[in-house]
């Protein structure tokens, strides 16, 4: 700590002098990283920097350099843009590339974990701000609503995205979202940054945060079809589950991940893969007790009304074979069970199908109507004659 401290001392004599030399001599871009006296971690400077109950040591390796094939020397006859991330970091860089190879290997096979901050946290450990650095500043919002964090998520620099988790003062620096409605969690996901969305997570990010479209970055994971983000989110656990590994319905509950948030659509992240017609991802999310008869917020399609819709004859085969769960009479909100819809989309051998695996062939006589109000008899007719198509066809299936 004392050998940082004097670091910084050191920088903060020659920065000014430093600095004007550099934009006298050239066009100098930087966000502050660099120029700065509260550079995060100079790696020819910097060796032991401590934050909590956590000691992470720099090794002497200059990041500038390294990312971008340039030595500061080259500066001098160029125009040198810096996004002020490029030049902070706590890993060199052969450690970054080692943990990106192998730790790829680890998340494709993870196991459920208890995110690091809960153990902390049970631990009684608190994170604690660091007594020099100003970090306040590094997340402090453009006017897109971006910080530090999520332009270095965008950029993919990894190392500068350890130092920022790390040094985030609490939790609730990792939630900060954009104008658009996006945490860092978000953007991670988007961007299928499997090994940033791990960290985020141990860091206490939430996981239920949700976008401007109500989208969590569940669904999002879900909606870019990346199984591999869906695994890591789905394995976050709360502590008193660790060692539980039952039955799905009882693995529900010990997720962190809220399985049954709807979107602004008022779709849940199972009918979002039902909508995609991803099984893979569709089985992972049952398997973790996802609710397979959820309705959707618009019409009250369940995946079944919705696979039989559009037709989809794998999903349909996968719902009625594969989950035990599934209630093949489940009506939307106008009524109709996914047998009744097969009808209407005349599909008569999904209905047969519909009827061995247990559907009920029938039809139901409710209506919203009264019969003796004669200003809605044109109304009346119509629905008469769907119910009568209806009754044919159920007949028809009767008899064979």
């Amino acid at each position: 700590m004392s050998t940082f401290n004097e670091s910084i001392e050191k920088r903060e004599a020659s920065s000014n002098e430093n600095s004007k030399k550099i934009f006298d001599e050239q066009v100098y871009n930087d966000s502050g990283f660099i120029t700065e006296s509260c550079e995060l971690l100079s790696s020819e400077q910097s060796k032991e920097i401590t934050f909590g109950a956590d000691n992470t040591k720099s090794q002497e390796t200059d990041m500038t350099t390294k990312a971008t094939g340039k030595s500061h020397s080259n500066k001098d006859n160029e125009n040198y843009t810096d996004s002020g991330i490029v030049s902070c970091s706590n890993i060199s860089s052969s450690t970054l590339s080692n943990s990106q190879t192998k730790g790829m290997h680890v998340l494709l096979e993870l196991q459920p974990y208890v995110p690091e901050y809960m153990l902390r946290s049970l631990s009684g450990i608190k994170r604690q701000p660091h007594p020099t650095l100003q970090i306040e500043k590094y997340f402090e919002q453009d006017e897109d609503g971006y910080t530090k964090l999520h332009i270095a998520i965008l950029h993919n620099i990894e190392p500068a995205i350890q130092v920022l988790i790390n040094f985030a003062p609490d939790e609730s620096y990792l939630n900060i979202r954009t104008f658009s409605g996006q945490s860092a969690l978000h953007l991670a996901v988007l961007l299928n940054q499997s090994l940033t969305i791990k960290r985020l997570i141990d860091a206490g990010a939430d996981v239920n945060n949700r976008d401007n479209r109500c989208n969590s970055p569940l669904h999002l994971a879900v909606l870019n079809e990346d199984i591999n983000s869906v695994k890591i989110i789905l394995a976050a656990i709360y502590p008193q589950s660790k060692s539980t590994t039952t039955s799905s319905s009882s693995l529900s509950s010990e997720l962190i991940a809220n399985l049954e948030q709807w979107n602004y659509d008022g779709e849940t992240c199972f009918y979002v893969a039902c909508r995609l017609q991803n099984i893979p991802i569709m089985k992972l999310l049952a398997k973790h007790g996802a609710n397979i008869n959820a309705r959707e917020g618009r019409s009250g399609y369940s995946a079944l009304h919705l696979a039989v819709e559009t037709h989809s004859n794998d999903v349909i085969k996968f719902l009625c074979e594969d989950c035990d769960s599934i209630d093949l009479d489940y009506e939307n909100y106008g009524g109709f069970t996914a047998f009744q819809l097969s009808l209407l989309t005349n599909q008569e051998a999904l209905a047969n199908y519909l009827v061995k695996k247990g559907a009920t062939a029938f039809y139901t006589p409710e209506s919203d109507y009264d019969d003796s109000d004669d200003s809605d008899v044109s109304t009346n007719e119509f629905e008469e004659l769907e119910k009568n198509q209806l009754v044919n066809k159920i007949a028809e299936i009767a008899v064979n």
